[in-house]
């Protein structure tokens, strides 16, 4: 895939309506997510051996009402702080196998990148 394969999609998901939804639905209990084309909701199942379907209406109402528009594309890869990659490559890099160093080396450097491994509160 290439970077311009991939999009910058908003966050169109209503906290309300996931909220007030009984029971509350989790990611962590669902064992089976169906997508359905012509439908904006989410139906899923909590067992596999169950035929009962659940369906979930987690959009914003402006979005399920009109549709979604097409995103801006993705530009410029992530990346890591330059800090971090220099970490990696001075401690790691020699326990790293030959045919891995190539990643390491030529993965791509933003000073702006958000740590992922932090919580969503520190950012």
């Amino acid at each position: 895939m290439k970077l311009e394969d991939f999009f910058l999609w908003p966050d169109n998901s209503s906290i309300y309506e996931i909220n007030h939804t009984a029971p509350r639905p989790h990611l962590k209990d669902m064992v089976k997510a169906i997508v359905r084309r012509g439908s904006f909701n989410l139906f899923y199942k909590k067992k596999f051996a169950l035929n009962e379907t659940k369906e979930l209406n987690f959009l914003k109402l402006k979005v399920a009402k009109g549709g979604f528009t097409i995103p801006a594309v993705i530009l410029k890869p992530r990346g890591i702080k330059e800090k971090r990659k220099q970490a990696i490559l001075q401690n790691l890099f020699p326990l790293v196998p030959e045919n891995r160093r190539q990643f390491w080396q030529s993965i791509p450097v933003n000073d702006e990148a958000v740590d992922l491994r932090s919580q969503i509160d520190d950012i």
